[in-house]
């Protein structure tokens, strides 16, 4: 396992921390109804065939889930149907208003938050991974802070910055 301050400065998959920004993302965009309810019936899923044997998996068998009930239960299945839903289009022009690719001005080494490795997703696999926080996202804690900002100042992303 890489040493602390090495997966510090190059970053790490947030996971379920990320959801709520997708969720945000989908209800600035307006692909996310938070009344909607979605059935999801089992521990499993996959959008069709062509995912072959990858399925993406969550924790809790709810089988009605709205934006509320996803984000209680940390629902991967919910968050995946609903970035697809979304389209990577949609999802990466609200990533784009977080700090991804910037170099913060900070006196830390540390790479840029990172979407994925290329410009593209390139699979729906890829895409719905994301939406839950996995996938190829790279973020550490600084800047999984500054993204979280904008929940407490109303939409505005307040950049870190530390004083001596």
């Amino acid at each position: 396992e890489q040493p602390f301050i090495s997966r510090f400065a190059t970053g790490y998959a947030p996971g379920s921390t990320f959801k709520m920004i997708t969720a945000a993302i989908g209800l600035d965009n307006g692909t996310i109804d938070p009344n909607e309810v979605l059935t999801i019936n089992g521990l499993k899923w996959q959008k069709d065939s062509s995912w072959g044997s990858y399925q993406v998996t969550r924790v809790s068998d709810v089988s009605q889930v709205d934006l509320k009930t996803a984000l209680i239960y940390s629902d991967n299945i919910y968050m995946a149907q609903e970035t697809l839903k979304m389209g990577e289009k949609n999802f990466r022009a609200g990533l784009d208003k977080f700090i991804f690719g910037e170099d913060l001005d900070l006196p830390i080494s540390m790479n840029p938050a990172q979407i994925s490795n290329e410009e593209s997703f390139n699979s729906d696999i890829l895409l719905a991974d994301t939406g839950y926080g996995q996938g190829e996202l790279l973020i550490n804690p600084i800047q999984q802070a500054a993204m979280y900002s904008v929940f407490a100042n109303n939409g505005t992303l307040v950049y870190p910055k530390l004083i001596a």
